[in-house]
């Protein structure tokens, strides 16, 4: 493992490309890396990056590619399908990893590689974007301020994002699997919609919400150690209780003609938003830690459009690893990079404490 390289896989999709342009314009060279040769050509031409041709199949050239690479960036999704070969071929070569995902199985899976990873001295982050990066640093500032905390709730409200193909894609696709929370250390899954409370977001927004399938159920307790959590989203109270009633009929969703013709229409959306569309949105996020005594806090923070977050905090986190900044094992992105990581950067407010 040489100092300083950094190969991006699944470069690009739309959220890889986003993070291959600003490095490009940020002065940091990527080895932009996929399987589809013409496409990383075509790409690496226009973004002023190198390439390497890898297919996750292949795990002896997975291991080539990044044999000489200080850090992994993963955005090829599926990523209940991609993270592993990735993952493991970090392991094997030295490599740090991170990636953009918040998916509950996917965390729990890069969280029982700790070990090997431990040995190896490689770091394994997830989650290094808007899902998780964004509740994660609120769930470990709220445990700053509380330590003794024995509850949290976490939250979001994006206000006029436009989500991606491959976003679109994967969240109708986990539709069927219904809202996870953590009681007592212990995951368990509750339907979607089931859970529901109204909060203050600020400025004046005190919104419906209900509880979601959201990653942070997995990373908020590896960066605190509370033991019941739960991630609620904005949602209408009406939207919410059909979501809880059809949970059942949801798993129809996943029969082939049903899911052929909703990804036929999620293909003729746009690749993902302008730069116009993320600029003019942003997203709150708000959380709430008490403890056993009665006490409570509450605090929120503003940050940009998801993609736009998830880019810079890529970026961001990449340039700190390269520096050496990296913790072996399997870590929360607030764990690795602390609950100010993301203050600072372009768009980020500060915490709003009560």
């Amino acid at each position: 493992m040489s100092e300083g390289k950094c190969v991006l896989y699944g470069s690009y999709g739309y959220t890889g490309d986003l993070i291959a342009r600003f490095a490009r314009e940020r002065g940091m060279d990527l080895v932009l890396a996929g399987r589809d040769e013409a496409r990383l050509k075509e790409q690496a031409a226009q973004r002023g990056h190198a390439y390497r041709v890898a297919d996750l199949s292949d795990a002896a050239r997975m291991r080539e590619i990044l044999s000489d690479a200080t850090l992994a960036i993963h955005c090829a999704g599926p990523f209940g399908a991609t993270y592993r070969p990735i993952a493991e071929a970090c392991i094997d070569t030295g490599t740090h990893y991170i990636d953009v995902c918040g998916d509950v199985d996917v965390l729990n899976g890069l969280a029982s590689l700790d070990g090997r990873a431990r040995a190896a001295g490689v770091m394994l982050t997830p989650g290094v974007a808007f899902a998780i990066m964004s509740t994660n640093v609120m769930a470990l500032h709220l445990k700053e301020r509380l330590p003794e905390a024995t509850h949290l709730a976490l939250a979001f409200h994006n206000r006029g994002g436009v989500v991606s193909r491959g976003t679109a894609g994967t969240a109708l696709t986990n539709l069927h699997r219904g809202a996870v929370v953590r009681r007592d250390g212990e995951l368990v899954p509750v339907p979607m919609g089931s859970i529901r409370r109204a909060i203050d977001y600020g400025d004046g927004d005190v919104s419906p919400s209900a509880v979601v399938r959201f990653g942070d159920v997995v990373t908020a307790w590896h960066a605190t150690g509370i033991a019941n959590i739960e991630v609620y989203t904005a949602m209408p109270g009406a939207a919410a209780r059909v979501l809880s009633t059809l949970q059942p009929l949801l798993p129809l969703i996943q029969k082939p003609f049903i899911a052929k013709r909703i990804q036929r229409r999620i293909a003729r959306r746009p690749l993902g938003p302008s730069d116009a569309q993320r600029d003019a949105a942003h997203i709150r996020v708000w959380g709430e830690a008490r403890d056993a005594r009665g006490n409570v806090v509450t605090s929120r923070l503003r940050i940009p459009d998801g993609y736009s977050l998830t880019m810079r905090a890529t970026l961001d986190a990449a340039g700190r690893i390269l520096r050496g900044e990296a913790k072996p094992g399997f870590q929360a992105p607030a764990s690795a990079f602390g609950s100010d990581a993301l203050l600072g950067l372009e768009g980020v407010g500060v915490f709003e404490d009560a």
